[in-house]
């Protein structure tokens, strides 16, 4: 995908144009991953929210992404144990 169009960019192109294009497509993939992660963690406070109170809803949803990333961590550095 985005490697290819970069690489076409600058074939056709300068450095630049391929920088360019490479920049651009990692600005609008890095803000769609922003927005689904804004989204998802209203969504966790909200659902969260009846049965506890606010802290408690913020504690754990806390909780959920430390795990998370806790995860993701291991599965990159340890080759997906």
């Amino acid at each position: 995908g985005t490697m290819l169009k970069s690489t076409v960019a600058c074939a056709r192109g300068t450095l630049n144009d391929g920088l360019k294009v490479a920049f651009t497509a990692g600005a609008a993939m890095g803000f769609g991953v922003v927005g689904l992660a804004a989204v998802g963690l209203s969504f966790l406070v909200i659902v969260m929210k009846p049965d506890r109170s606010q802290n408690q809803a913020v504690q754990y949803t806390h909780s959920f992404g430390f795990g998370a990333s806790s995860i993701a961590l291991f599965a990159r550095v340890a080759g997906g144990i």
